[in-house]
């Protein structure tokens, strides 16, 4: 309808004089207001926050289809710039949760997609800031937002590097200034090669809130090996209920590409199934 009406109008402003012109073109923004309506579910739209003094933070949001059983934020990995743009695009999607954010909407879950604020946007990124205080305020932030959206529980979701992230704000936030609950997916249990941190270096016996360690049991990244990760719930000793589930299938992919999002690691050929069965889980409990 929208795209007739312009060309009518397109049309009808050739053949007419200034004054006649001006009167159509009220007309069809009028005309285009109405026809627009309310925002309809599976809204995405892009929102800058101020967590700190000084500090911005774009975070991406998308609505479900009906009303939202549970809010989610999803961490991605690596350096954790994922660019949200002012019209909700993302400039770098690959990684296995930026991909799959609309897959966790589908499932009737409210989601935040974080991207790295304002001073953490240099060449290292969010290294090092992820087990900070200063990105615990930023996490909760985004948690205030999603609490006057939905009076719905709230999850953190990280994987790889992002499950530092998620392991932070539990530890340092109790509800409702912190999360309901936190999924870790392809979990960061090493240093890396370049020194980087493991989910080690965040107070794990201080988590409080039911916590899923999810893994792909033959992915052969060496800093997130399935045999250490399995072993989290040893750390989780305060968390009301943890619980670890180790998938198998899918693609392993390129043989030096383990720890890369095409891979056991991103649980590439079988993403579809694992969003559901951690939605699942999220809605369970």
């Amino acid at each position: 309808m929208e795209t007739l009406l312009v060309r009518i109008v397109a049309s009808r402003l050739g053949q007419i004089g200034l004054a006649k012109r001006i009167r159509w073109c009220f007309l069809i923004g009028f005309s285009l207001a109405l026809y627009s309506g309310p925002a309809a579910s599976g809204e995405i739209s892009a929102e800058k926050l101020t967590p700190r003094p000084g500090v911005t933070e774009r975070v991406l949001f998308i609505k479900p289809d009906g009303p939202p059983k549970a809010s989610v934020v999803l961490f991605a990995s690596g350096k954790g710039k994922i660019g949200v743009r002012k019209d909700g695009t993302i400039k770098n999607a690959g990684n296995f949760l930026v991909k799959t954010r609309k897959l966790f909407a589908s499932h009737g879950l409210l989601v935040a997609v974080f991207d790295a604020p304002s001073d953490q946007k240099g060449s290292d990124g969010m290294s090092g800031y992820r087990i900070t205080e200063d990105h615990a305020a930023d996490v909760a932030a985004v948690v205030k937002r999603l609490r006057e959206l939905a009076t719905v529980p709230i999850w953190l979701i990280g994987t790889s590097r992002g499950t530092i992230s998620a392991a932070n704000a539990a530890a340092r936030l109790p509800p409702p200034v912190g999360p309901d609950g936190i999924v870790l997916t392809s979990t960061v249990v090493e240093t890396g090669n370049r020194g980087q941190d493991s989910i080690h270096k965040t107070a794990l016996e201080r988590i409080k809130v039911p916590t899923l360690v999810f893994h792909h049991n033959k992915v052969g990244c060496y800093v997130t090996l399935w045999s250490e990760a399995k072993d989290l719930a040893k750390k989780l000793t305060a968390a009301s209920k943890v619980e670890t589930i180790g998938v198998t299938g899918g693609d392993s992919g390129d043989v030096d590409k383990e720890c890369k999002n095409g891979s056991h690691h991103g649980f590439k050929g079988i993403r579809k199934e694992v969003v559901k069965q951690i939605a699942d889980w999220i809605k369970a409990n």
